[in-house]
């Protein structure tokens, strides 16, 4: 079992309904969130509130703990 701390960066692939909603809950609670995501619009709202994305998946799989 891996034990999560709030230095683990959690990647989320997609901000769709669920994947948008557990990285606002998780970032609320101070996790550094990393989202991958096909369509930028929908991450616009998440990266304003201090959410890390990337549009390239190798970029982005690099930077996660989690």
């Amino acid at each position: 079992m891996v034990k999560i701390t709030k230095d683990t960066v959690i990647g989320f692939i997609g901000t769709g309904v669920m994947g948008k909603s557990m990285a606002e809950h998780l970032l609320e609670d101070g996790y550094p969130i990393h989202i991958y995501t096909r369509t930028q619009e929908k991450a616009k709202p998440l990266l304003n509130k201090g959410l890390y994305g990337s549009l390239l998946f190798a970029n982005w799989q690099r930077k996660l703990t989690f």
